[in-house]
């Protein structure tokens, strides 16, 4: 998560004019989702703010990819246990 956030959120919004020293500041309030006080960082605006947003939100989710494809794998892998898994129990006719 670390390795992205930052870069990817620098990325985002020095593009769209945010001071480089309100950085540090934007991301720690953007990460901390204080709305307030992101409104009250110098050279902020809806659009950084919005970018900001969506840059936190790439992050997280390429911090978490390799949890869901885990996930997906260990799953594929009961169900087809489960599949090939003869039935020991025979239901019997009501």
């Amino acid at each position: 998560m670390s390795k992205h956030l930052g870069h990817d959120i620098a990325a985002a919004v020095l593009p769209l004019g945010l001071p480089a020293q309100q950085l540090e500041a934007f991301i720690g309030t953007l990460a901390a989702n204080d709305q307030a006080a992101l409104a009250q960082i110098p050279g902020v605006t809806p659009q950084i703010i919005g970018a900001g947003v969506h840059a936190l939100q790439g992050a997280y989710l390429i911090s978490f990819r390799g949890v869901w494809i885990a996930a997906a794998a260990i799953s594929g892998v009961t169900v087809i246990g489960k599949s090939l898994r003869p039935n020991r129990w025979p239901q019997e006719d009501r």
